[in-house]
């Protein structure tokens, strides 16, 4: 049995939990943010993923979908890690390796999805733009980084 305790598995549990807890955030904090433009003076809002103004926008179901699906992806990927790296179960590797991948794919869709969320339309005296705000980012960041973490980790440490 080899030594589960070495430096390298420590900073990938290290940064997988730091990369579950910004998707976590993520998801807490401004998602998407509304600019609107009257008559020259622009006033910007910043509105979390669950509020009112945005849940009934087309769209909303799958830009929170993803965004949801990213923050347990990578709850799980750092679970099945510690998990794989404590019991050594061997088939524990290819599920984090699954999961770290989808982690992946999954903060570039969320991502993409916040930027094509709602638009932006208007006239010569009034428009509006919709784009992703600090917890896109965040989730965006922690997601990519988190599954490149995984999948770095289950191959090489």
């Amino acid at each position: 049995m080899k030594n589960k305790l070495t430096l390298a598995n420590i900073i990938v549990c290290a940064v997988l939990l730091v990369m579950a807890v910004l998707t976590i955030v993520g998801v807490c904090v401004n998602y998407i943010s509304l600019s609107i433009t009257l008559l020259g003076s622009t006033a910007t809002d910043g509105y979390a993923l669950g509020n009112e103004m945005l849940t009934g926008a087309d769209g909303y179901g799958a830009m929170a979908a993803f965004a949801y699906i990213t923050m347990a992806l990578a709850i799980l990927t750092l679970i099945l890690y510690v998990v794989y790296k404590l019991f050594d179960i061997k088939v524990l590797k290819l599920v984090t390796l699954g999961a770290a991948a989808l982690l992946v794919i999954c903060a570039v869709v969320a991502l993409i999805l916040a930027f094509t969320f709602g638009g932006g339309e208007g006239s010569d005296w009034a428009s509006y733009s919709v784009t992703p705000a600090v917890g896109a980012w965040l989730l965006f960041v922690g997601g990519i980084l988190g599954g490149i973490t995984g999948v770095t980790g289950a191959l090489k440490c």
